[in-house]
């Protein structure tokens, strides 16, 4: 529910739509309910089809992942200690996230258009 409002508030209640996967939870009246007085859309992906139709597993975290591996790898070289703490690492992930491109973004949901084709909601 924390998410919805994240998202509610973000938007002003205007209408969204958020991805998920069909873990139990997810799929709750509770949540459908709280998600359509808040103006969300709620599209559940099949089961095992997340690396097909999730924007984030089929662009983005590729991205991110190759980019933190040389963050990390950077890090190491240049620290004999290899401490690289918690705190570093997300300041790595922020400094990568900002580095993707718009477009890179917008064109990752491109597979929404596929689960459109395909009835998948």
């Amino acid at each position: 529910m924390l998410m919805l409002e994240q998202i509610s508030q973000r938007t002003n209640n205007e209408s969204s739509i958020l991805l998920l996967d069909q873990y139990r939870s997810h799929m709750t009246m509770k949540v459908k309910k709280y998600a359509k007085s808040k103006n969300i859309k709620l599209i559940y992906i099949p089961v095992g089809m997340t690396s097909i139709y999730q924007p984030l597993d089929t662009t983005i975290n590729g991205i991110l992942k190759t980019k933190m591996i040389k963050s990390y790898s950077s890090f190491a070289v240049e620290n004999n200690d290899n401490n690289y703490s918690y705190a570093k690492c997300l300041t790595d992930l922020m400094i990568n996230i900002k580095e993707i491109k718009k477009g890179t973004i917008m064109r990752s949901f491109d597979c929404l258009n596929r689960s459109k084709n395909n009835n998948v909601s």
